[in-house]
């Protein structure tokens, strides 16, 4: 059973230079109305977010725009405090 897919990282550095990269190019050109979403490290997973994507709150964004992107697997096969109503499809 699979609770957590912090085995399946990259390196979080490079999670964070790849963000600011993306974050300062599309600044760079002319792009400063739209909102940019940041994804994070761990397949995005909110059940790690605050052990492996800390370093993403010092990206920075001078149209202060920054979306945090996460999300939450609701399987129970994935997370067995689930209820049983939320079955895995792929069982």
């Amino acid at each position: 059973m699979l609770t957590s897919f912090t085995s399946d990282t990259e390196d979080q550095t490079l999670v964070f230079n790849l963000n600011q990269a993306a974050i300062t190019s599309i600044r760079g050109i002319g792009a400063t109305s739209q909102y940019i979403f940041a994804e994070g490290n761990a397949w995005s997973g909110a059940w790690d977010w605050t052990t492996v994507n800390t370093n993403l709150v010092n990206l920075t964004d001078p149209s202060n725009k920054l979306i945090y992107e996460m999300h939450r697997t609701a399987f129970s096969s994935f997370h067995p405090s689930l209820p049983p109503h939320f079955p895995d499809p792929t069982n």
